[in-house]
This record gives C-alpha cells, sequence and structure tokens, in this order.
C-alpha cells in the first residue's frame, strides 16, 4: 500500500485483527511510523487512520480510500468491513461491484473522507434512500 503526500509517495504496510471485542489496525509507514486505530469493523479503523492522514497533507491509496466506495451495513457486520462496494450512481450495487478495502487504488480514483461522505450521499439520493 502506499501514502501519497503532494507529489511523494512513500510505501506503508497494514496489519489488522481482532484486540479483545474490537477490530484493530496498524498502517506502519515506511519512515517507520505508525498509525494505530480501533473501531466496530476495519472500515471504521480506516477512515480514523485516512483522517490523521488527512491532517497532515496525506492521502491512503487503497480501494476504502476511493471516493466512491463504501460498505453496506451486511459488508461491515458478515465481513467486518473489509468489503465495501463502488458505488454506480442510479442501481444498487452487485456482487460485482465488491472491492477489497485495502488493495490498491489509483491516486485519481482516491480523496478524503469527506469527499467520500458526499459520494456516499450523492448515490444514496440517487437510489432513493434517505440514509
Amino acid at each position: 500500500m502506499n501514502v501519497r503526500r503532494g507529489d511523494a509517495v512513500q510505501g506503508a504496510t497494514v496489519t489488522f485483527g481482532p484486540v479483545k471485542a474490537a477490530c484493530h489496525l496498524e498502517l506502519r509507514l515506511d519512515d517507520g511510523r505508525a498509525l494505530v486505530a480501533e473501531g466496530d469493523d476495519y472500515f471504521d479503523c480506516l477512515t480514523a487512520v485516512r483522517r490523521t492522514l488527512e491532517s497532515e497533507g496525506a492521502i491512503l491509496l487503497c480501494q476504502g480510500a476511493r471516493r466512491d466506495v463504501w460498505p453496506s451495513g451486511m459488508a461491515r457486520s458478515m465481513a467486518a468491513g473489509l468489503k465495501a462496494y463502488v458505488l454506480v450512481n442510479r442501481r444498487p450495487p452487485t456482487p460485482d461491484d465488491l472491492v477489497d478495502i485495502f488493495d490498491p487504488a489509483e491516486p485519481g480514483d482516491v480523496g478524503t473522507v469527506t469527499e467520500q461522505e458526499r459520494v456516499r450521499d450523492e448515490w444514496f439520493a440517487s437510489i432513493g434512500i434517505n440514509p
């Protein structure tokens, strides 16, 4: 996995697993720094780590950071948030739209957590659901 800060790209390694009753994620940057998060699912953990990176002007280049990706409630409960759907306007997702949140993503596809939440809300509106 990679982290981009401006034009610079740095490698990172993600490890995750349960700790007691919570999901636990550690993102270790190639510079030796580690970001740690715990949450109800791994998408929550990823979002927390992303918010920290964003506050430093960096963005994570993974599928879970794509503007158009969001997990369903079922993906969060059944797969601990490790899978999420690519949201296509005006249609419900299909199994073909599932991605692994930690798989690499193209820099042009990723965005901030706020951008991702906006796209999620627009998608819900496009299929007539009020979250």
